[in-house]
């Protein structure tokens, strides 16, 4: 089928029953049939005292897999209980992506939390758009740092939108 752009009209013009069809009706199913919503979740917990962004250990993050089209652009949902067991030492989360495109996880796309004190909490979350330029199956894996001491990591879900 295919999108179809709409043509222009102007007041007075009809719409007929195939510039409906073709021009609405279609281009609805169209888009539709391109959005679609993956999402896992890792309820248990999850720690690391890693640097660099790593896979949690103890409780491994969640993973998404999408079948992405080359012109895909997709929201990335992520959110998660941060902890740190170190005053002042922070805990972060992002999300790598692995497969058809690669794009590796950075603290300009993470949610993050610096605790005044150590063992507090928070729950928060992000959401990112982005393309990736390419098709085919993509992996999103959630990924953990710490600047300093123990993070831990809870109540994580992650949830992939193709935007079509």
């Amino acid at each position: 089928m295919g999108y179809t752009a709409p043509p222009t009209v102007a007041t007075g013009d009809f719409i007929t029953a195939a510039i409906w069809n073709t021009h609405l009706k279609d281009n609805i199913i169209e888009l539709d049939a391109r959005t679609t919503v993956s999402s896992a979740e890792a309820l248990g917990v999850g720690t690391t005292t890693s640097n660099p962004y790593v896979t949690a250990t103890t409780v491994a993050g969640p993973v998404v897999v999408a079948n992405l089209l080359a012109s895909t652009r997709v929201m990335v949902t992520n959110s998660a209980k941060l902890e740190n067991n170190t005053a002042f030492g922070v805990s972060f989360i992002g999300v790598g992506i692995t497969g058809a495109a690669t794009i590796p996880a950075s603290d300009g796309m993470c949610i993050y939390y610096q605790a005044p004190s150590a063992g507090q909490s928070i729950q928060v979350g992000s959401v990112y758009t982005f393309g990736t330029g390419v098709a085919g199956s993509t992996t999103f894996s959630e990924k953990v740092r710490v600047n300093s001491g123990t993070g831990t990591f809870a109540s994580r879900r992650l949830s992939v939108t193709s935007l079509g």
